[in-house]
């Protein structure tokens, strides 16, 4: 049985460690902004305006990211297959791109990671934020029709926690993963500290390949712009 590509794995962790890092500076910034929108697009806006300011520090410390940030824009491992058509190309909240030297083909010279972003908490009228979060974010990761993070070995969800404590949403959300056979989020650290983003992460097969799939979670705790 051949082996994996150990040069492959290694482009696939250094990306993801730098993502990473971008995205809790990012949202570190967004939890100290004086206020913030309630609506999740315009949430999502401001943490992008966050990751170009992050962005800008990192090449200034000698650090440039070599992909590119992109927001809102059409899945790219979709677009690359011509079986789909373009109106039914997804588009997650962020892709960073970037380039694979290593490639062997044409195809697989641009690789992506995926992010998506969704707001948690307790629901306000129709929208159940816990629950949205697993059916319309993590489940975006293994159904086929968004197939987001295909052909990648990993992916990142953001959260937005509006009001509940990390603990008890932490609960409904795993109570929504089991009940759609998806395996717990588990956290890094065994307690929340307040101000601090908190990471969690978890893995599951998906029908599609990369089928061993993990997906980290960046919770920020933006509860204080939401008091009542």
């Amino acid at each position: 049985m051949s082996q994996p590509n150990i040069f492959c794995k290694n482009i696939w962790i250094h990306q993801q460690k730098q993502l990473l890092e971008l995205f809790i500076r990012a949202l570190q910034m967004l939890e100290e902004a004086e206020t913030l929108p309630k609506d999740e697009v315009e949430i999502t806006k401001t943490l992008n305006r966050c990751c170009q300011t992050v962005m800008f520090s990192l090449s200034k410390e000698g650090r440039e990211l070599v992909g590119n940030l992109i927001p809102e824009a059409l899945n790219v491992e979709q677009y690359k297959d011509i079986a789909i058509p373009a109106k039914q190309v997804k588009k997650p909240d962020f892709q960073y791109v970037f380039q694979d030297q290593q490639a062997i083909c044409p195809n697989d010279y641009q690789k992506s990671l995926v992010v998506e972003c969704k707001r948690l908490g307790s629901f306000t009228g129709s929208d159940y934020f816990n629950k949205k979060y697993v059916i319309e974010g993590i489940c975006r990761y293994i159904d086929c029709d968004h197939s987001y993070g295909l052909s990648a070995p990993c992916g990142i969800m953001v959260g937005y926690i509006q009001n509940m404590t990390l603990e008890n949403i932490l609960v409904e959300v795993n109570a929504e993963c089991a009940g759609n056979h998806i395996s717990e989020l588990s956290l890094f650290d065994d307690e929340h500290q307040a101000g601090i983003v908190s990471q969690l992460s978890h893995d599951f097969d998906r029908s599609f390949p990369i089928q061993h799939f993990t997906l980290h979670h960046l919770w920020a705790d933006l509860g204080k712009h939401y008091q009542v």
